[in-house]
C-alpha cells in the first residue's frame, strides 16, 4: 500500500515532469521501488544488523526515509539497489540526508538518558567511546566499523535475493555506526569469503541459550553448562542489557559475547559422535543438499523443461534424501501423469 501510494506521488516521465526538479530520470517500476524499500528497512535493524542509532520504527523512521527517498530520487539518478547489487554513491546521498536528523536525536537522547555529553557537538566521540570503546580521533577504528556494517548491508541484500553469500560472515559489533559516518562508501571493499556451513547441531549450539540445551544431545548440552567446558563463558547466566535510546524492553541490546568459532569447533571435536550420539541424532546432524526450483519459461517446450537445478527432473530432491526417509513415500497415491513426481 505504501509503495503504491509513493508511486502515485512521484512525477512521471512525461511532458509535465520535464520541468519538475523531482522528476524520475529513469524508468520507474513497482518491483524496483519495493526492492529499495526493503533495503531501507535494513537501517531500522533486522536479524543480522543493529539499527542506525537515530532511526526507530516507533518514531516514524520508515515514513521519514520514504519522504527523503522521494526528495532525493532526482539527485540519486536512479535506484539504490538492483536485485542483490548496491549502488553505493546513491546510497551515500540518501544516507547523508537521513543523517541531517542525527544531531536533534542526540539532543533529545541527552535529556532522556540524563547524559549531557550527547547534547554537545562532540556527541559522535561520546557515542563511539560508550558503545565501541573507540577513543576520540581514532578514525581508523570507526572506518572498520563502517566497513563491517556495509558488508552486512551487502550480505543481507544478497541473502534476500540469492541466498547465503558467505557462511562465515557476521556483524562483529552490538551497535551500528552513526549515519553521518557512512561516507565515501565506494572506497570500501565488500568482498566475502564463502566458507562452509556449520552442521545443524553445531549451528544450534552456537545460537541457543543454555536454557534451551535440552533440545540438543546431552554431549552438546554439557558444553553449555559444565563448569569445565571451554565454552562456558559464552553462555553467561547474568548479563547486561542496554536500552540504547529505545523505549521497549525487546529493543534492548543483550550484551553477551560473540562465540569464538575456533574455540567452538575445538570443543565440539572432542565429542565422539559415533559413540555418544544416537542414530537419530546423527541423522539430525547431516548437511542436506540445496535444490532450486524455478517456474518453466512460458515459451519452453514442457517435454524439455528442467524442473530442478540438478541434472534430473523435478523430484530429484527426493532421490537425494537419506535412505531411511524413502519408506515415507507412497507412490501409489500419485495420481498425476508426470513421471518422477513424488508425494510425501
Amino acid at each position: 500500500m505504501h509503495a503504491r501510494a509513493t508511486i502515485s506521488m512521484l512525477p512521471q516521465n512525461n511532458e509535465d515532469a520535464k520541468n519538475n526538479e523531482n522528476a524520475i530520470p529513469a524508468k520507474f517500476t513497482l518491483e524496483r521501488l519495493i526492492d529499495d524499500f526493503v533495503f531501507m528497512c535494513f537501517f531500522v535493524g533486522n536479524d543480522f544488523l543493529p539499527c542506525i542509532p537515530h532511526l526507530d520504527i516507533a518514531d516514524g523512521s520508515l515514513n521519514l526515509m520514504m519522504n527523503i527517498y522521494l526528495d532525493t530520487m532526482s539527485k540519486m539518478g536512479g535506484f539504490m539497489t538492483n536485485k542483490d547489487k548496491l549502488h553505493l554513491p546513491r546510497i551515500e546521498l540518501f544516507l547523508q540526508e537521513v543523517a541531517r536528523r542525527e544531531p536533534l536525536y542526540f539532543q533529545q537522547r541527552s535529556t532522556d538518558e540524563k547524559d549531557p555529553l550527547y547534547a554537545e557537538e562532540s556527541y559522535r566521540d561520546h557515542y563511539y567511546k560508550m558503545k565501541f570503546d573507540i577513543e576520540p580521533g581514532d578514525e581508523a577504528s570507526i572506518k572498520t566499523v563502517v566497513k563491517e556494517y556495509l558488508q552486512g548491508l551487502a550480505w543481507v541484500l544478497t541473502y534476500y535475493h540469492n541466498g547465503c553469500r558467505s557462511w562465515i560472515w557476521y556483524y562483529p559489533y552490538l551497535y551500528a555506526p552513526l549515519a553521518s559516518d557512512l561516507v565515501n562508501l565506494a572506497n570500501y571493499d565488500l568482498t566475502f569469503e564463502e566458507g562452509t556451513p556449520f552442521t545443524p547441531l553445531l549451528q544450534l549450539l552456537s545460537v541457543l541459550p543454555p536454557q534451551s540445551g535440552g533440545f540438543l544431545p546431552p554431549a552438546y548440552e554439557e558444553l553449555m553448562t559444565s563448569t569445565t567446558s571451554p565454552l562456558l563463558n559464552y553462555y553467561p547466566k547474568n548479563f547486561e542489557v542496554d536500552a540504547n535510546g529505545k523505549k521497549n524492553s525487546w529493543e534492548c541490546i543483550v550484551k553477551i559475547p560473540f562465540i569464538d568459532e575456533n574455540i567452538l569447533l575445538n570443543a565440539v571435536s572432542t565429542i565422539k559422535h559415533d559413540k555418544v550420539l544416537t542414530e537419530s541424532e546423527r541423522r539430525r546432524n547431516i548437511l542436506g543438499q540445496e535444490h532450486r526450483f524455478t517456474a518453466p519459461s512460458p515459451n519452453a517446450n514442457p517435454q524439455n523443461q528442467k524442473r530442478s537445478a540438478s541434472e534430473n527432473n523435478w523430484g530429484s530432491a527426493f532421490e537425494d534424501r537419506p535412505q531411511q526417509f524413502k519408506p515415507n513415500y507412497d507412490r501409489s497415491r500419485d495420481t498425476r501423469t508426470n513421471k518422477g513426481t513424488k508425494k510425501w
